[in-house]
């Protein structure tokens, strides 16, 4: 059976903080402090900062017909790198137990570093998901149905284990083995905007209730206070309060940001923006696999980089993700037949 080929569709800004920001200039760093040779492998050769830390290979992906009778089988691309990206907005987020909030935004990008091609899936953070809920020393207690965005909180928050909680959330759903994360405050967006002195951008919805220059329709270079409300505003008049609606802006708005970013000369915005994105990142992400990922950023037309979401309905207040089409899209963008 053919591999579905599902449209883009939208989401995040959180990949612009990571892609050409912790891109582009890490690499830079990552000389002083790896020294040139351990740099210069890096750059060439990007696979080879993966294949010793390889995310756990899933079993094969197999494909059945109705009658349960199999139809192909898929192996896992040993060549694709998938990272979760995570948004924390502490300001919005709600407490939802003793160790704190939930997260704000979550994606997957799918780097293949032998083609460059990257592929970023936005999940809802109301997404319906099973996952652990850890105690103080990160046992697992038990397992809790709900919001793909509490399973930071039930791992214990920034302090805890709340990063590796989300990842392990987002393979259940997704069935991956992914290891990789990144996460960014989303308070760090004002400073990190202004960093690269603003960034133009149309606007779709009006925020003149927040900012009286903020009008539908009108073009403007938003500054960092005005990025953060056009990425995180969904509840203003006019707006339907969904964070699936909240995901078209979010994309134009990544995009606009890694296209100043591409334009710029990067000597002109390093130093001050490597500083506000050491204070809001957190990674287990080595500098040597950075400097990688910077090698296949610096190689990426921005236009053909592939954006999804996991597609599905609303149900009792969850986003309930279409299994049959993630089923598609993994194997798409995972997998190899």
């Amino acid at each position: 059976m053919a591999k579905k080929v599902i449209k883009s569709k939208r989401r995040k800004w959180i990949r612009a903080l990571w892609t050409v920001v912790c891109v582009e200039l890490i690499a830079v760093v990552c000389l002083g402090v790896y020294g040139f040779d351990t740099f210069a492998k890096a750059w060439k050769d990007p696979s080879s900062q993966f294949q010793a830390n390889a995310d756990a290979t899933p079993p094969p992906l197999v494909v059945t017909d109705d009658a349960g009778e199999v139809t192909n089988e898929y192996k896992y691309d040993e060549d694709v790198v998938g990272i979760v990206l995570i948004g924390v907005d502490i300001i919005e987020g709600r407490s939802i137990n003793e160790v704190g909030y939930n997260t704000d935004t979550m994606m997957v990008a799918a780097i293949n570093t032998k083609t460059n091609e990257v592929t970023l899936i936005s999940l809802p953070r109301d997404t319906k998901a099973t996952f652990p809920v850890l105690n103080k020393s990160g046992e697992q207690t038990r397992t809790k149905t709900g919001k793909l965005n509490a399973a930071f909180a039930y791992g214990g928050g920034p302090d805890g284990h709340g990063y590796e909680n989300t990842v392990s959330a987002v393979n259940n759903l997704l069935g991956t083995s992914l290891t990789y994360y990144m996460a960014i405050d989303m308070n760090g967006v004002p400073p990190i905007v202004n960093a690269v002195g603003g960034v133009p951008i149309t606007l779709d919805a009006d925020f003149s209730a927040i900012d009286p220059t903020m009008t539908k329709g009108k073009t403007m270079t938003l500054n960092g206070d005005q990025a953060l409300t056009y990425c995180r505003e969904r509840k203003l008049k006019g707006m339907d309060g969904s964070d699936i609606s909240r995901t078209g802006r979010q994309r134009n708005f990544v995009k606009a940001f890694a296209e100043v970013l591409m334009t710029k000369n990067p000597v002109s915005y390093i130093p001050q923006l490597y500083g506000e994105v050491q204070k809001y990142t957190h990674t287990n992400l080595t500098l040597p696999q950075i400097t990688a990922l910077a090698k296949i950023f610096s190689n990426l037309d921005v236009d053909n980089m592939r954006l999804e979401i996991a597609e599905g309905s609303t149900s009792n207040g969850y986003w309930v993700v279409d299994k049959n089409k993630m089923h598609d899209l993994v194997a798409e963008v995972f997998y190899v037949e």
